[in-house]
């Protein structure tokens, strides 16, 4: 989510390849620059932007319950992009 800058090769860059060349998945959301995720799989909706949404999650417990919701809710879709 978010990447709008070049990763550091040595330190994310080379490991998140790698990890892609070792079967896991990388994804990418829509806040991030392209050219930059070129190499990663896009998880359609933006995470992010759902998130920005949220009214004040610091200092609020029921923030954990509606955050972790946003996520489970793209589990299926990433599933079907995963194979």
């Amino acid at each position: 989510m978010g990447q709008t800058v070049e990763l550091e090769a040595r330190f994310c860059g080379m490991r998140l390849l790698t990890a892609k060349g070792n079967g896991v998945a990388v994804f990418h959301d829509g806040t991030c620059r392209p050219e930059l995720v070129k190499d990663f799989t896009a998880a359609g909706r933006c995470i992010r932007r759902e998130w920005e949404k949220d009214p004040l999650p610091a200092g609020d417990d029921a923030a954990y319950m509606r955050l972790a919701a946003l996520c489970e809710a793209d589990v299926p879709a990433l599933h079907k992009r995963t194979g």
